[in-house]
């Protein structure tokens, strides 16, 4: 009977052993239970800002994609007008030089004293280019009042 008292006390020992050790991993795991609550506390504290920050992002990337839209149709619209102005500009160039050919086959050129005469009797002078000659544009201009005075003379008026 001792020896079955002392297996039992033993055993009792035993059992005392692996309960504290038993206590003592579920206090373990208890603390692990917590520091894991608490770390998924601060992840879902982190999710909510970090979905804000991804909505901030979204919300940024579609403003500047808007804008890039409309820079580049004030681009187009600006190479399109750019375009026109240099046809513009084109055309003109063509009709200034086909003035200038016209006007090419037009030479006027009065004397001096010719140009003289015809300032002084309309009462101004006749400016000349320096070589003796008026301009075809001076001559016109000086003999302009008096071609006018002809004509109205010669419808009677």
């Amino acid at each position: 009977m001792n020896t079955q008292i002392e297996q039992i006390s033993g055993a009792s020992q035993e059992l005392k052993a692996n309960g504290t050790e038993m206590s003592e991993s579920v206090g373990s795991i208890k603390a692990v239970v917590e520091q894991t609550m608490a770390a998924t506390e601060q992840m879902q504290a982190t999710s909510g800002t970090v979905k804000e920050a991804v909505a901030n992002i979204a919300s940024i990337s579609e403003e500047n994609s808007a804008a890039t839209e409309q820079s580049s149709a004030s681009a187009e619209e600006m190479s399109a007008q750019v375009e026109q102005v240099q046809a513009v500009t084109q055309t003109l160039r063509r009709t200034s030089q086909t003035l200038a050919d016209q006007m090419s086959t037009f030479s006027l050129e009065v004397s001096a004293e010719d140009a003289l005469a015809v300032a002084e009797r309309n009462g101004a002078a006749a400016p000349t280019n320096g070589n003796g000659k008026a301009t075809a544009q001076e001559a016109a201009q000086a003999a302009a009042p008096r071609a006018e005075a002809e004509a109205v003379g010669v419808n009677g008026h």
